[in-house]
Parts: structure tokens; sequence; C-alpha cells
């Protein structure tokens, strides 16, 4: 999509779980309400695909919106990146797959523009985007 025109701008919404089992849970729960099956084994190779495909197509998201799945139907805002702002609003840090894995890597990607273009400032764990 982007290599057609800069002017698009790709806006994700990532709903992930630490819990594979919730996805396997959720399947069959939507196959016995009379919805299309999802085996097992294509429920794991997505949850395990999910979070190396978004670190591989990350240059090309503008906007990330990183929601944790709950067993009681819940989500919890984890955080908000903008590659516009060249920030990331934390909310939550309770989901490990955010906190251990997914919020490592892109401050990994912020410190990198960050050291590309010097004249950025550095940030706090809250806002971790150029000092205002």
């Amino acid at each position: 999509m982007k290599r057609f025109s800069n002017e698009v701008k790709l806006d994700v919404i990532l709903f992930f779980t630490d819990h594979l089992q919730l996805c396997q849970d959720r399947a069959i729960e939507r196959f016995t309400k009379g919805l299309h099956l999802v085996k097992p084994d294509v429920i794991e190779q997505m949850y395990n695909n999910t979070i190396p495909l978004l670190k591989t197509n990350f240059q090309a998201i503008d906007r990330l919106i990183m929601l944790d799945a709950r067993k009681s139907n819940e989500v919890s805002l984890q955080g908000i990146y903008s590659k516009a702002a060249e920030n990331i609003k934390v909310f939550d840090k309770g989901a490990v797959w955010f906190r251990d894995d997914v919020l490592p890597f892109i401050k990994e990607q912020l410190a990198i523009k960050r050291f590309d273009n010097p004249s950025l400032k550095s940030w706090d764990d809250n806002d971790l985007g150029p000092a205002r």
C-alpha cells in the first residue's frame, strides 16, 4: 500500500494476549455458535507470528494502538505509538508481550531515529517521544 503513495497512512489496532489458550477458547466458542472453524494449529501459528510480523512491518505503520485481551472479555490499553509524533504513550505495562517484547522494540526504534537525528530530545517513561 505505502509504496504506491506516501499519502497513505497505516493505522493498526493490535489486540493481543499473553495466553494462547484464550485464543483457542474463543475460536471454539465462535464455532459452537455456528461460525467457521479455525483449527488449533492455525491459531497457534497466527499467535506465534503476530509479534514477529508486527516488527517486520513496523516501519510502514503510522499509528499503532496496542490492546491486551483479557479472559473477562475486557481489553487493557497498553500503549499508542505515533510515527508522526515520534513517540509512544504507555498506559499499562501489565501485559508481558507488551512490557517485555513490543515496548523495548519500539523504544529501540525510537532510539535509532534519535541517533540518526540528534536534534530530537530524550524521553521519560510516560511519553517516549520528543520533550515538549
